[in-house]
Order: C-alpha cells, then sequence, then structure tokens
C-alpha cells in the first residue's frame, strides 16, 4: 500500500499544482522555467515546473523544498524534495546520505504506471543523490542535482538512472 499512495501522489498533486497556477506577476514567463535531467544516458528538458518551499504538512517542525516538473506529452512526472529540521532551507547542498531526500520519478499511466524512488538493486551502490540549491527568490528555486539510480518500487531489481541535472523553476509558495 505504501508503495501505491507514493506513486498515486505525483499523479493527483502535479496536475492539481498545473491547473492552480495564478499568472506571473513578474518579469519571467513559463518559458524561463525548466527541469534539465539525463535519463539513461540522454538529455531531457521539460518546461512543465513548479517549485515549493513550505512547512511539511505532516510535522510543522520540518521544511520541504520541491522542485517538480512533467514532461510535454504528460507521461512522466520528476519530483526532487529536500527535507530540513526546522524553518529554513538555505541555498547550499544537500546529500541523501544527510538529509531526507525523497526523489520519485513516475512514468506510463493507469494501470502502466511505474514509479522509481531512492534504493538498492542487487549488486549495485545504494542509490545515492546531492542536490545543490543555488538561489531562492520570493518567485524562483534555482540548483542542481547529481545522482546515480532510482529504483523501481514495482519492479524487483529494475532502475532508471538519472544522473545529473539543473533547473530553475517558478516558486509557489
Amino acid at each position: 500500500m505504501k508503495r501505491f499512495r507514493s506513486a498515486l501522489l505525483p499523479a493527483i498533486v502535479i496536475p492539481a499544482l498545473f491547473l492552480s497556477c495564478k499568472k506571473n506577476t513578474y518579469t519571467e514567463t513559463q518559458s524561463d522555467f525548466y527541469l534539465k535531467f539525463k535519463l539513461n544516458g540522454k538529455w531531457v528538458t521539460w518546461t512543465k515546473v513548479l517549485g515549493e518551499l513550505a512547512p511539511y504538512l505532516a510535522d510543522e517542525s520540518k521544511t520541504d523544498l520541491s522542485v517538480t516538473g512533467q514532461s510535454d506529452d504528460n507521461k512522466a512526472v520528476l519530483d526532487i524534495s529536500v527535507q530540513v529540521d526546522g524553518e529554513a532551507i538555505n541555498a547550499g547542498s544537500y546529500s541523501s546520505d544527510d538529509y531526507r531526500l525523497p526523489i520519485i520519478y513516475a512514468k506510463g499511466g493507469g494501470d502502466n504506471t511505474d514509479s522509481y524512488t531512492l534504493g538498492s538493486v542487487d549488486g549495485r551502490d545504494r542509490s545515492r543523490y546531492i542536490v545543490t540549491i543555488t538561489s531562492i527568490t520570493e518567485n524562483t528555486i534555482t540548483g542542481t542535482f547529481t545522482g546515480n539510480y532510482l529504483e523501481s518500487e514495482f519492479q524487483e531489481n529494475t532502475s532508471v538512472e538519472i544522473t545529473e541535472g539543473q533547473f530553475k523553476v517558478h516558486r509557489l509558495r
């Protein structure tokens, strides 16, 4: 059930975020924002992206920063989050060795949805990521990330390699 909820969460939350966007009241337009990353050795750039910095809803003593992107064909989602104790996330580097970094890549749809997250596939070191936040402003979040792979939540010993990327996203809150 836990795996189903983690796969279902992006499928519900991401479209709701995109549908509830307010018109930009500053100089940047949606075309200025992106999530670019290397997926299985090939660069992918998505422009349906959003970011958020807010208290963690389940425990307000923690703060979450989330960067979410959706493919142009609406069949894949990548969500990269950083969670810290306290009320502030500042520019800097955050490693999955030291911080909670829920990273989810989901693709497909309906009965064919597969979700990938941090894990350990047989014969490989466990997945590890570093997210570097370079700037947080009232309107944008920018940064980079590096890592090795995400493990399928539904297919044993199956993974996707998401090895590096960068982002500039509109900050909702």
